[in-house]
């Protein structure tokens, strides 16, 4: 005997319908979670011929998967963002309907993730779980033909320059205004564009992208670039996904 997860965007009454005719999220697929949703899960017991048993009991577990998500790092995060996502209810008994409905809360945090459900007196399963924003582009060094810089890049965080197509395009856009107007006068420096998102998207770990998520880009004259002298200044733009 093994339990298993389902992943189901329907209501609770019409999963024995899906468990029939719709036999394509099977407990080991994985699943997809923006940051911050929360979706009905439902954990069952099957037997070794694959029946769904009743009144069996069940729990699980949500667990994080290390340097992913663009996070090289271990440890927790800081500033309240949850490690991981969360079952509510975690257990339960699968009673006459056969299976225990329960929600799964995503992190803030874009990663890969590990739900381990387990019957009582049986076996685990494990389904991978990706908590990330789709559809990010990398902005690299020198897009566009344009002059500028990447500043914000940390040994946690090595790759936090990724945004949505349009926000890129409306940096890029700032950055070509800037320099067709500024790029001949003395002194002018390229400007520079911090991090803003990881590849999957959600919050890095640090209380400056928190502060600021609610600007979607935001443009500063005269900023001291980290690692430059401080007497060096440039445009700063920090753009939120």
């Amino acid at each position: 005997m093994q339990a298993r997860v389902r992943i189901s965007n329907v209501t609770a009454a019409a999963v024995l319908m899906l468990m029939f005719f719709a036999m394509s999220c099977y407990a080991g697929d994985p699943v997809y979670l923006l940051p911050r949703e929360t979706r009905m899960v439902y954990m069952y017991c099957e037997d070794s011929s694959g029946y769904r048993l009743q009144n069996c009991n069940v729990i699980g577990s949500i667990s994080p998967v290390l340097h992913t998500g663009g996070h090289i790092h271990e440890g927790d995060p800081r500033y309240g963002n949850p490690r991981n996502s969360s079952l509510s209810p975690s257990s339960g008994n699968t009673g006459s309907v056969g299976y225990v409905s329960t929600y799964i809360s995503a992190t803030r945090i874009g990663q890969t993730e590990i739900v381990h459900v387990c019957a009582a007196g049986g076996t685990c399963t494990d389904t991978q779980v990706y908590v990330r924003r789709p559809g990010l582009v990398q902005l690299g060094p020198n897009e566009a033909y344009q002059n500028y810089v990447l500043v914000g890049s940390t040994a946690s965080h090595p790759a936090n320059h990724y945004f949505t197509q349009s926000t890129k395009d409306a940096v890029l856009a700032i950055i070509a205004e800037y320099n067709n107007q500024y790029s001949t006068y003395p002194g002018y420096q390229a400007p520079a564009i911090n991090d803003s998102a990881l590849a999957t998207g959600g919050y890095l770990t640090s209380a400056r992208q928190i502060r600021t998520v609610r600007f979607p880009i935001k443009i500063r004259t005269g900023a001291p670039i980290p690692g430059e002298d401080r007497t060096s200044r440039r445009l700063m733009i920090t753009a939120m996904l």
